[in-house]
């Protein structure tokens, strides 16, 4: 039951972002073909800047992503493990950065079970969380596609994550979490 919510909520936030891209398309369906053609050559060759977030976007992008969790309503943590299906957009990239809030970081390690030296920034970014930096054993080439795993724990206090017991739901009979 508590993976099935999980999924949902994940199928949720999906939903969400593909009804941006959506909305971003029609956009650029209503300009001209020629404007399209210069839009895409000047978006090649720009790097992009996002200021909501630490992560290297410029030198690694994301192609796909497998999420394994375990709830634990007694102490209102998740335990889990995140898959991460990379690929690198540089060549000689040695490592990858993520934003992280309220988590623990068990361990990270390649798809082959090698650990990966990571840090954590102790400067927690009230709008941004914390830069996670996972360090590769080796520089990887561009266009190389990479697996990273991560293990981790999500604190009591995690500010996305809502416990209800079942007494607070409608039911009364099983209780609830649902993320934000």
């Amino acid at each position: 039951l508590a993976t099935c919510r999980t999924k949902m909520s994940y199928s949720i936030l999906i939903i969400l972002v593909l009804l941006s891209f959506s909305s971003s398309a029609t956009k650029l369906k209503s300009q001209s073909n020629e404007s399209q053609t210069t839009n895409l050559i000047e978006s090649q060759n720009k790097l992009l800047v996002d200021e909501s977030t630490f992560s290297n976007i410029n030198e690694v992008g994301t192609a796909h992503f497998d999420l394994n969790i375990e709830l634990d309503f007694d102490q209102k943590v998740v335990f889990g493990t995140q898959t991460l299906h990379m690929i690198a957009k540089i060549s000689s990239l040695k490592n990858i950065i993520l934003d992280i809030r309220d988590l623990t970081i068990v361990r990270a390690y390649d798809s082959d079970g090698v650990d990966l030296k990571f840090v954590i920034d102790p400067n927690v970014n009230p709008k941004l969380g914390q830069k996670l930096e996972i360090e590769f054993n080796r520089s990887l080439l561009k266009d190389t596609a990479f697996v990273i795993l991560i293990d981790f724990v999500t604190s009591k206090n995690a500010t996305a994550i809502n416990w209800l017991t079942k007494q607070q739901t409608a039911g009364n009979k099983q209780p609830f979490m649902y993320t934000q």
